[in-house]
């Protein structure tokens, strides 16, 4: 079973209505940290059922047993 990156708590980018990008923190209960203030929340639920919201990760963030180059 594999698990859809773009879910849970996490920074995420979100491509607006407006096509500018913003960012946005979900956390664990689903609420919304809008840093930027150029963002709603209804805007975000909107980007997202269009999926135009992406998750946010650093190439490091990845287990060690799961890197491609073979280190650990």
């Amino acid at each position: 079973m594999s698990v859809d990156c773009n879910s849970g708590p996490g920074w995420y980018e979100v491509i607006t209505p407006r096509a500018t990008t913003c960012i946005a923190y979900v956390h664990e209960d689903g609420s919304l940290y809008l840093p930027e203030g150029d963002l709603t929340a209804e805007e975000f639920a909107f980007a997202a059922a269009r999926g135009n919201v992406h998750r946010l990760v650093r190439a490091d963030d990845q287990p060690a047993t799961e890197r491609q180059d073979g280190t650990q």
